[in-house]
């Protein structure tokens, strides 16, 4: 949601007033020391792969100076009923950044995003049908469903979606950064030309994904053509791919 080019600067911006934030908070008025580095990297999230995710580490003193004692003391973490300052962090922390999001993002920042979340949720309904197919390994299988998820409020993802051991379902995304009607057309179509073979669909998914950006321009005109409509149509877009 927040602009590429402002993400560092925004980064930089929270660690600060956390930090200073926190430590107000425990009333440590004389000041405190401490730095960060900026860390660059993309997102580990097996749903939102590589996304630009920066973040900071801070270092913090071992001791603070105290004006009461005229002398530095520990500087501790207390995580008893009177005082929790892991919770106090966690507080502080929600507080800044919702204050930071209103600025770089505006005041409806929240609405956005649980609208992103109830799209996602409606993509995810798609489990609710009868499995698009099945994998069958040695120990193990599962079913799967061949979907779209938005990856943010520009982009979204197409792959498969499965159940895991707690019930709970995850997405695998195969072919990202498309817009919304993209992976939406993508989905119908690699839906209706792998007849439930896991194998084809990741086979297909790689070779989109080999497309130079002309290849998959032209491409995607051709899946606009197409008449998802009969369940039972012949394919009439001829993907085949050498591998």
């Amino acid at each position: 949601m927040i602009p590429f080019e402002q993400r560092e600067r925004f980064v930089r911006e929270l660690t600060e007033n956390v930090v200073e934030g926190f430590f107000d908070e425990r009333g440590l008025d004389t000041g405190i020391e401490y730095s960060y580095v900026l860390h660059h990297r993309n997102s580990t999230d097996p749903q939102s792969p590589g996304l630009h995710d920066p973040h900071t580490h801070v270092v913090l003193p071992g001791t603070v100076f105290d004006e009461e004692h005229g002398q530095r003391v520990p500087l501790f973490f207390s995580q008893n009923r009177k005082v929790d300052h892991i919770d106090m962090l966690h507080r502080v922390t929600e507080h800044e950044t919702a204050v930071l999001l209103e600025r770089y993002i505006g005041p409806d920042w929240e609405q956005r995003y649980d609208a992103l979340e109830a799209a996602r949720t409606a993509q995810r309904a798609i489990t609710a049908e009868p499995a698009h197919g099945a994998v069958e390994v040695e120990d193990d299988g599962f079913d799967f469903w061949v979907g779209t998820r938005r990856t943010d409020e520009r982009i979204s993802a197409t792959g498969y979606y499965r159940t895991v051991e707690d019930d709970s379902v995850e997405f695998h995304p195969l072919v990202g950064g498309l817009k919304h009607d993209e992976a939406e057309l993508l989905a119908r179509l690699l839906h209706s030309e792998i007849g439930g073979d896991f194998v084809a669909l990741r086979q297909l998914a790689a070779g989109i994904n080999a497309m130079s950006r002309a290849e998959r321009v032209t491409f995607f005109a051709d899946v606009r053509r197409l008449d998802f409509s009969p369940p039972d149509r012949e394919p009439d877009l001829d993907i085949n791919i050498d591998f």
